[in-house]
């Protein structure tokens, strides 16, 4: 029972810690809530009452002097009509209808006063003893405008039916009666707006003194929060310093195993569940050690990433089973291994081949490929998912491929050390060939020895590709696919069509020269002529084909898609294809 209370203090500790801080947090905010919540709910009273009452009503004010205006100014036309008439007869139905219509509109507005003073009268909740007292005379004012408004009606109205009849003198001393109403009526109209202007301005001053008041209340709220907060921390920090620190201990070696030491081991300081999660620490940390010695064993033989999916049991981001998917696939070759490898003893040649390896799969590395093999001198490759993005494999495999050469360069200047002389020292140089396709991938072989590796016809072009720099006198040839693919970020031009051993559909063959924009000043001029002979050439006119050729020799003198042409011409010469010769060569050999 000791041993359970033991490990289940920590619990108790932590729980008791975060109780203790929430009830403090309550407490701090139900009395946030309790203060101010009488406070918010009268501004919102207050703010439902402008909107609802205050505002409608000065509406309605406004549009009720607007129309008495608008009826002053109707019949003062009539007026000016009947004076101007000179004693004929004149009709004044269509002005009378008018005027109706606008003290109908006046009515109508009167009566929506009415609706919503009875409204705010019958519901108290909505006002102060000082709202009540203002509201109450705001409607004997409605009360007195309607009756004046009243009288000027039915007094304008029986001077407008009478003016057909009526004799100037009785008429002008009706006008004049009526101007006087008309003047009360706009005073009482004037009076009225003013209440309402002056009503409008003490609910707004109410209420921004109302939000003044939440917001000193939110302040004292918030000076009350944070000094619950700081007697939290302090509280918190002398309980948790006790739980943290062999906690910090245990954080400080899993740096250091982040780091890739892991020579540590955590010493259990007590029964609890840190203890345990000692104990585990080190549990783990000698299966780290194992798994590390897995990786760094197979590393050398397979790809990384492939030994590191299958030590974490998910072999199915890699399609283990086999998956068919686009790849680039990436072939070199050592020029002249075989006649260099007799004028080195064994152990020299290991030293040289190793170094070799060793140089040129940095480019590979770095452009996330995965070399798939040495054979001999051989250097396979591949790139494509789950290693690289889909639309990115070609272009990491053209930027490898051009790094290749930067690399031979390092090779080269290191040859006199690894080989232990100086005078003789044979120059490195390799050919690449790149394709692009379909591939099965997958862990293929036998039950008790497989390897990750990738298969189909894009395999054997990309190696027939590399073969085929010996007769073009080139250095990195690539298939249409790849060419599609890259796009415009690198500088390649078509070498040729032709059918390779094993196929018997052509392929388009393309040499891949630099990155976009790092090309040699005559490069492209280069280019330009050799495309315009290989166009003559496929369209069998042999003299302007060797014409433009000769331009490309004229540029550079090596250059060996030029110079076979040419000599391929002067075969055709003597033994011309077939009139429906579509410029594909046929190579029989590997």
């Amino acid at each position: 029972m000791k041993e359970l209370l033991k490990i289940r203090s920590i619990w108790t500790k932590v729980f008791g810690l975060t109780a203790v801080l929430v009830t403090v947090m309550l407490i701090a905010a139900s009395a946030a809530f309790v203060v101010s919540y009488s406070k918010v709910n009268d501004v919102k009273l207050r703010v439902s009452h402008l909107a609802h009452v205050i505002a409608p009503l000065n509406r309605v004010a406004a549009n009720i002097n607007a129309f008495s205006l608008q009826e002053e100014i109707r019949l003062e036309r009539m007026l000016r009509k009947w004076t101007s008439s000179s004693g004929s007869t004149v009709s004044y139905q269509s002005d009378l209808k008018q005027f109706l219509e606008l003290e109908n509109t006046v009515e109508t507005e009167l009566a929506k006063a009415d609706q919503l003073l009875e409204k705010t009268l019958n519901q108290p909740q909505w006002l102060s003893p000082k709202d009540a007292i203002e509201f109450g005379r705001i409607s004997l004012l409605f009360e007195n405008i309607e009756k004046e408004h009243l009288e000027f009606f039915l007094h304008a109205k029986g001077i407008i039916e009478g003016l057909t009849n009526a004799d100037i003198d009785k008429i002008e001393q009706k006008v004049t009666e009526l101007e006087r109403e008309a003047d009360d009526l706009d005073d009482e109209l004037f009076t009225l707006l003013s209440s309402l202007e002056e009503l409008n301005a003490t609910q707004a001053y109410e209420i921004e003194s109302a939000e003044t008041m939440i917001l000193d209340i939110y302040r004292q709220n918030f000076i009350l929060t944070f000094a619950a907060f700081l007697i939290g921390i302090v509280f918190s920090s002398l309980v948790t310093t006790r739980l943290v620190k062999p906690v910090r201990d245990l954080k400080l070696k899993s740096d250091e195993i982040s780091k890739g030491n892991l020579d540590v081991e955590a010493i259990p300081q007590s029964q609890d569940e840190v203890g345990q999660l000692a104990l585990s620490f080190n549990h783990m940390v000698k299966e780290l050690k194992a798994n590390n010695r897995v990786k760094e064993l197979f590393g050398k033989y397979v790809d990384p990433r492939i030994v590191e999916s299958l030590l974490l049991e998910n072999p199915e981001s890699l399609g283990i089973d086999g998956d068919k998917q686009e790849m680039s696939i990436f072939f070199s070759d050592v020029k002249g291994f075989s006649s260099m490898s007799e004028l080195l003893t064994p152990s020299g040649l290991v030293r040289l081949i190793n170094r070799y390896f060793s140089i040129m799969a940095v480019p590979i590395v770095n452009e996330k490929g995965v070399i798939d093999k040495y054979v001999g001198d051989c250097i396979m490759a591949f790139w494509g998912p789950p290693f690289t993005a889909e639309k990115q494999h070609a272009v990491l495999a053209c930027r490898a491929a051009l790094a290749q050469f930067d690399q031979l360069e390092k090779l080269n200047a290191a040859l006199p050390e690894i080989l232990g002389f100086r005078n003789g020292v044979p120059d490195f140089e390799i050919r690449i060939g790149l394709a692009t396709g379909e591939v099965l991938s997958g862990n293929i072989g036998s039950e008790n020895a497989k390897s990750y590796t990738v298969m189909g016809d894009t395999v054997n072009i990309a190696s027939r590709l590399e073969g085929l720099n010996k007769e073009y006198g080139t250095r990195i040839l690539i298939d249409e696919l790849t060419r599609i693919r890259i796009g415009d970020k690198f500088i390649v031009r078509e070498v040729d069509r032709v059918t390779v051993a094993g196929k018997a559909e052509p392929t388009q063959v393309y040499e891949l020269f630099a990155l976009a924009g790092m090309a040699a000043p005559k490069l492209q001029d280069l280019i330009n002529a050799y495309q315009n002979g290989l166009k003559a050439y496929r369209e069998m006119n042999w003299d302007l084909a060797t014409e433009k050729l000769n331009d490309c020799l004229e540029i550079n003198s090596d250059d060996g898609p030029a110079l076979l042409l040419i000599t391929r011409i002067a075969q055709l010469r003597n033994n011309p294809p077939p009139s429906d010769w579509k410029g594909v060569w046929r190579f029989s050999t590997k």
